[in-house]
């Protein structure tokens, strides 16, 4: 948690604040806590404010709220936010912390569930605007496919021509396998554009057999999640290579399955030092990963699974471990 935090307080709720005030004061002593009485009158105040976390309190969500909370994010660049609720709401309010990368607090709550809500809220990371980068990859990929082929063809044309001259075939060889790696690129760029393209209705699939299908020798129980089965393996396979690189300093990368609140959280845990410096809010970021881990073939890799989780009605989010390391969680819906 920060040290000098500031936290923002909506209140349009029947509970007493001052339950809330009283837990905050005990979780976070040295937080600095506003109270305001509404998101869309308050709001120049609370750009003001530049909070940490705002926390806003409801009686029961509603579809109107979750359009004001998405513009006061984004009013709120970096602003952690969580969603409060009584209990009588708490699976509509889950649903609704889902969709806007909130954290969920139930009222009324006690210290420790206060703690872990805002430190949930700090963790969490927008995700990736992709309209305009996939806009600009579809138009690349279509502008060098096909000079990127004829420039191959004429270098295999070329290559046969020289098989008798071992210094320039290994120069023109050289020229082939730079071309061939944009050509991988492209293909991959291709594969990002199809993971957001599901056809046709979303399907009941076993996840934990794409698991022991992925992970030979594992064990993982039948678990059925709406979806489009070869995309989910494909975004499964793309995690699973992205976690091998990450953990190959040291422990090797675990995974899990669990329900919550009529999802299913398939979680990738990743133990190791080097992802000390891991800034959360690029993790889907495209190139992220292959800038910080030079040399690797990952650059869109965690874009694409995100792409692919978000068309199926899920969520990729990173968390931070303690004692170093990320968590990569994709929440899908549960089949019903």
């Amino acid at each position: 948690m920060l040290a000098d935090v500031r936290i923002a307080l909506v209140w349009h709720c029947t509970t007493p604040v001052a339950d809330l005030c009283t837990a905050l004061r005990a979780a976070q002593p040295e937080a600095r806590v506003t109270t305001f009485h509404d998101l869309i009158a308050d709001g120049d105040a609370l750009r003001r404010l530049r909070p940490h976390l705002l926390i806003v309190a409801v009686d029961a969500p509603s579809e109107e709220l979750a359009g004001t909370l998405r513009l006061m994010s984004a009013l709120l660049p970096g602003a952690g936010l969580v969603l409060a609720t009584p209990k009588t709401q708490e699976e509509a309010a889950q649903r609704m912390a889902r969709r806007l990368g909130a954290a969920l607090l139930v009222l009324p709550s006690n210290t420790a569930a206060v703690a872990d809500a805002l430190a949930s809220a700090l963790r969490a990371e927008p995700a990736s605007d992709s309209s305009a980068m996939l806009s600009l990859m579809r138009g690349i990929a279509d502008e060098v496919n096909n000079p990127l082929l004829g420039a191959l063809g004429q270098l295999r044309l070329l290559e046969s021509e020289l098989a008798s001259d071992e210094a320039r075939l290994t120069k023109v060889k050289a020229a082939s396998r730079s071309l061939r790696r944009i050509q991988g690129t492209l293909e991959r760029a291709r594969a990002l554009l199809r993971s957001g393209q599901v056809n046709g209705a979303l399907l009941p699939v076993d996840v934990g057999a794409l698991l022991r299908e992925m992970l030979p020798g594992t064990a993982f129980a039948p678990t059925l999640v709406l979806g489009d089965r070869d995309l989910l393996r494909t975004a499964l396979r793309n995690l699973s290579a992205v976690g091998r690189d990450l953990a190959s300093e040291g422990t090797a990368p675990t995974y899990s399955v669990e329900p919550v609140f009529g999802d299913t959280i398939v979680r990738l845990d990743i133990a190791a030092t080097r992802l000390a410096d891991w800034q959360l809010p690029r993790t889907f970021e495209p190139y992220y990963l292959s800038r910080l881990l030079r040399g690797t073939s990952h650059g869109l890799s965690l874009f694409a699974v995100q792409q692919t989780v978000v068309a199926q009605g899920g969520i990729a989010r990173a968390r931070r471990r303690q004692g170093g390391g990320v968590s990569f969680e994709l929440l899908l819906p549960t089949a019903p």
